[in-house]
């Protein structure tokens, strides 16, 4: 008799648990403007949960929007700005753990384009890997 509401209780944990897992990029934030050839910073935080992970990596790209469309980053990440850890940290008075990474925005850049990024996480008793991925878009000026 419980048997079916048990399952449906576990997986919605499971699920939950999986998306308090999810990262956000506070910076840049969406539509700014930055300069091509200039060295930005991409923040990347990652909420507080009750459910432990193991950080692995992020991957941030970035890809130009073809006539406004952007592209979702799991279709691919474009030219990859950063390939590395992620170890977001609890900095005082910042609401979620994050980390900042300083790239550099190719100059052949310009107009509208999309910052992506994937991350990498492992998760569970089980550890079980994870992967995730965000955009942001941006515009891109000489």
């Amino acid at each position: 008799m419980y048997k079916p509401f048990a399952a449906l209780f576990c997986a919605a944990a499971l699920a939950s648990s999986t998306l308090a897992q999810s990262i956000t990029i506070a910076l840049p934030t969406e539509g700014s403007t930055v300069t091509a050839g200039s060295n930005i910073i991409v923040q990347i935080d990652k909420p507080m949960s009750l459910t432990g992970s193991e950080e692995v990596a992020v991957v941030i790209g970035i890809e130009p929007c073809n006539n406004g469309v952007c592209n979702p980053p799991s279709d691919g990440l474009g030219d990859i700005l950063y390939n590395g850890p992620y170890n977001p940290q609890v900095i005082q008075g910042a609401w979620n753990p994050y980390e900042n990474f300083t790239v550099t925005v190719p100059s052949w850049y310009s107009g509208l384009a999309q910052i992506d990024v994937a991350h990498v996480y492992l998760l569970g008793a089980g550890l079980a890997p994870y992967l995730e991925t965000e955009s942001t878009t941006i515009n891109i000026v000489s």
